[in-house]
């Protein structure tokens, strides 16, 4: 009954039939109901006549007909019969091989061959492994023991991350496939696993996974391998691989379940060849059944079928073992196929000669960027060409989690995620000592822990200690919730899924919500929230991957570079078009990028590729719905609602918040001493952050329609007018709002989605305004703080970092009293403190957009304590120092 409902036979009966199949499996009631089941016909082989059981038990499953050679079945569908003979193998295989019962393992033995098992598809965290093991065995005061002995426990890398157990490498070798509580879909991922730890170990393209011995040497169950030399047995082996060959050959194509019948069948064959090699080798020799074809008749017909390659390997094992026994059987029916070319395959042939091609292209694009010429768009003009004939093969990035198939570039796919509004970074409160002792007292690297834990006792024990204000600030206030910075976030949780599907799932879940009204569900669809169907998390838009660039590190010196910019803006005509998409207070922010420009849904009905834009566009309308609530939240100035540009501005209020947010909870995770905090941060951490600059160039390409390269040259070079003065008070366009009341990560930002080919020079730009920024905001904030209330450092740390910090600070504000009255040390630390975020953050975005140009250098020296000096050797050593 149990194989009929998996096979879709009691439909009609609804939830309630699929939850008899849940329970009677479900690790929780599994060692009453199913294992015992099993037990229970291992019972019936040993005390009956082997060939009646079978016949019993392929009768109970109405196959006898099909394995006498009857492929159309009275009762059962194509599908539906192919799945039956499916479901009767898997339970020969079982019979066979599951000892637990028949040996009466010891509780920690099973414990083990549990754990094990369980930890073989993958790693998990404790809370999945003990849902894979029954209870009985999770509550046992031997599982904790026999966890630490079988699995090695993979610590949290960052704060979003729980630990998991891992299985240790030398145990693989006890992992059986076929394991009896293993389901289809895990079944074939734990195979996925061992062929490829084969693979690596022997070299062979298709390795072999040989079954190993069912090890029952003692007691009544001792017997049980004497099944393999039954011939009912022998027959099912016979028909379950003779049908799947009527059936392709009359159809054309192989039929439903015929993967998994064929690597059962094999898998039968292959256990009687370990057990019974030499009964079982001389059986399939004289059987006869079928058109007067033995096993082995159909076996070699089998060896160079078109149709079934994949099974080319264990075919060939298999009658390699079967000619030590009969070897005149062998070789009078096997094909010996000459081959044409050893070596490589074609598959293998077209993957070299397109890398070769990449990397000719490559080295051209190097000799491009060494040769720079004065032209700035020439240059960048040549590089997309190059870029563009690049050869791309069909990258996968994993299967969907509805329909598993592969996501590749054939149908548009993306992640799952959710856009929230948040308050969760902190600005520095003026007028407040307390928080500015705080600074004084940081350690120079905040991607580490603290070095000396606070005094756990109070009053200390040792009365002549004193507590070290520069390191404990005694603040216990509460932060002032006026100095929070609103925003939105987004996070991931890292599952994939098509376009297609996702619409698919969303229509059920609104079904779901009109057939349950009176529910209370998890989701609301009126603000266009969902539930991942895998790991249950709450999202709200469905965002497009966007694919890591390949552009090497530049070469052209950063003087170059500028006056090439320089040269091509003065050549480059008024552009009014340009100039109407940009703010009109002079901000040099674009319009297309505000989550209420109502110009958004006129233009994204006008585009062309409709399924991408769908997935913006839930980005759009979930960050739209927060903006229209939240006017009142936000400080910088917009347009009001109704024109062009107003709401929220997505590179500063969603994707610069979503990085911010991101390095401050990286903080103190303890990166090793040769990394920065991009070295830490995890594959889905750094797809989101590279996706959020990806939706923005697409929104940058939907309105300029028809220029070239989508409209990204006239946006690079309104970006690159904006920067330095004399070219922003030339210019028709006036900018009368100064850079540095812009954040100049926002600018970077800009940049990374529009034209990353620059990014490297734009952050040694954004670094210099960052600085004179700061040092503007310091002497604001330090003019209402008292310096007899503020810590006092005795020496400078970080001139090493920024040189004569007394000539930078008075070439910014060369009046303010500020600098005598605090001093160098204080100065510097506190230049220090605040311009080390931003290094963080550009870090992460250059290293998620950018990988191959923003690598971690090696240090030559060992470890470096001083994480500016790290970031600054990963970001802009190449052009300037900051002294």
């Amino acid at each position: 009954m149990v194989a009929q409902i998996r096979s879709g036979l009691w439909v009609r009966n609804g939830f309630p039939i699929r939850g008899q199949l849940w329970h009677y499996r479900d690790f929780m009631l599994r060692e009453l109901c199913y294992d015992q089941d099993l037990f229970i016909l291992q019972t019936s082989l040993i005390i009956l006549d082997p060939n009646t059981v079978t016949v019993s038990i392929l009768d109970r499953f109405k196959l006898l007909e099909f394995f006498r050679g009857e492929v159309i079945h009275t009762t059962y569908e194509g599908p539906q019969l192919s799945s039956m003979v499916e479901e009767v193998l898997y339970v020969i295989i079982t019979l066979l091989t599951e000892k637990g019962s028949a040996t009466k393992l010891p509780l920690p033995v099973a414990v083990r061959r549990e754990i094990i098992h369980a930890l073989a598809a993958g790693p998990c965290t404790y809370t999945d492994l003990v849902k894979r093991v029954s209870e009985r065995m999770a509550d046992d005061v031997c599982f904790e023991h026999v966890l630490r002995q079988v699995a090695n426990f993979r610590a949290p890398e960052a704060t979003s991350d729980i630990g998991s157990y891992e299985l240790k490498d030398t145990l693989y070798d006890e992992v059986n496939p076929f394991y009896y509580h293993y389901a289809r879909n895990r079944r074939e991922e734990v195979e996925g696993i061992l062929k490829a730890r084969l693979k690596k170990k022997t070299g062979e393209v298709d390795p072999v996974i040989v079954p190993k011995p069912i090890g029952i040497e003692t007691g009544p169950f001792s017997v049980l391998p004497s099944l393999l030399e039954s011939e009912v047995l022998l027959q099912v082996m016979f028909y379950a691989i003779y049908n799947i060959l009527v059936l392709t050959e009359a159809a054309g194509t192989t039929p439903p379940s015929s993967e998994a019948i064929l690597d059962q069948a094999f898998y039968l064959v292959m256990i009687a060849l370990v057990e019974r090699a030499s009964v079982f080798s001389h059986l399939s020799a004289l059987k006869v059944f079928e058109d007067g074809k033995n096993v082995i008749d159909i076996i070699c017909a089998m060896e160079h079928a078109e149709h079934f390659k994949p099974y080319m390997a264990r075919v060939g094992w298999i009658l390699g073992e079967m000619s030590k026994f009969v070897p005149e059987e062998v070789q009078a029916r096997r094909k010996v196929v000459p081959v044409v070319e050893s070596g490589v395959d074609s598959e293998t042939l077209k993957k070299r000669a397109a890398k070769a091609r990449q990397e000719a292209i490559m080295a051209q694009m190097k000799a491009q960027q060494a040769s720079f010429a004065i032209n700035f768009e020439d240059v960048d003009d040549d590089e997309d060409e190059d870029m563009e004939e690049t050869p791309e093969e069909l990258v996968q990035y994993g299967s969907c989690i509805v329909c598993q198939e592969d996501l590749n570039d054939s149908k548009p796919w993306g992640t799952l995620g959710l856009i929230q509004p948040s308050r969760f970074l902190r600005k520095h409160p003026d007028s407040h000592s307390a928080y500015l002792n705080e600074l004084m007292g940081m350690q120079p690297s905040l991607d580490r822990g603290s070095q000396q834990p606070p005094p756990s006792t109070f009053p200390s024990v040792d009365m002549n200690h004193h507590e070290d204000v520069t390191q404990f600030a005694p603040n216990f206030d509460g932060f002032p919730a006026q100095y929070t910075r609103f925003g939105l976030h987004t996070s991931m949780c890292g599952h994939m899924m098509h376009m297609e599907c996702f619409q698919v799932y969303n229509t059920s879940v609104r079904q779901r919500h009109r057939s349950h009204a009176t529910r209370n569900h998890p989701e609301n669809i009126l603000r266009k929230e969902y539930i991942c169907p895998l790991c249950k998390s709450l999202g709200n838009v469905l965002l497009p991957i966007a694919r890591p660039s390949t552009l090497p590190a530049t070469t052209v010196p950063f003087p170059d570079w500028i006056r090439a910019v320089g040269i091509s803006i003065l050549k480059s005509k008024p552009d009014t078009v340009m100039d109407a998409l940009q703010f009109r207070n002079g901000t040099g922010e674009f319009v297309f990028w505000s989550s209420q420009d109502p110009n958004y849904p006129v233009q994204i009905r006008r585009g062309d590729n409709f399924d991408m834009f769908k997935m913006l566009d839930s980005m759009m309308n979930a960050a739209k719905v927060v903006s229209q609530q939240t006017r009142h939240l936000r400080e910088r100035p917009e347009p009001d609602p109704g024109e062009r540009g107003s709401g929220i501005y997505l590179p500063e209020e969603l994707v610069g918040y979503t990085i911010a947010s991101i390095e401050v909870a990286t903080r103190g995770t303890g990166a090793s001493a040769s990394t920065n905090v991009a070295d830490g941060l995890t594959e889905t951490q750094i797809r989101m952050v590279r996706s959020l600059p990806g939706c923005l160039a697409s929104l940058a390409q939907i309105e300029p329609e028809g220029r070239p390269n989508g409209g990204k040259e006239a946006v690079k070079q309104a970006i690159a007018k904006h920067l330095p003065p004399e070219w922003s008070r030339t210019s028709p366009m006036s900018y009368s709002y100064p850079l540095l009341l812009r954040d100049p990560f926002m600018v970077l930002i800009e940049t990374a989605a529009v034209a990353p080919s620059m990014l490297q020079h734009i952050l040694a730009l954004c670094c210099y305004a960052c600085l004179a920024r700061t040092v503007i905001g310091m002497v604001y904030v330090l003019n209402k703080a008292r310096s007899s209330n503020s810590v006092r450092i005795a020496s400078r740390k970080h001139a090493d970092v920024f040189g004569d910090v007394w000539m930078f600070f008075m070439s910014v504000v060369r009046h303010s009293p500020v600098f005598e009255m605090f001093g160098k040390a204080r100065i510097e630390k506190l230049l220090y403190v605040f311009t080390l975020p931003f290094l963080q953050r550009a870090v992460i975005l250059c290293r998620s957009v950018l990988p191959n140009a923003f690598a971690t250098p090696s240090l030559a020296d060992g470890a470096e304590d001083n994480e500016y000096r790290r970031l600054s050797r990963c970001c802009i050593s190449r052009h300037y120092r900051i002294s």
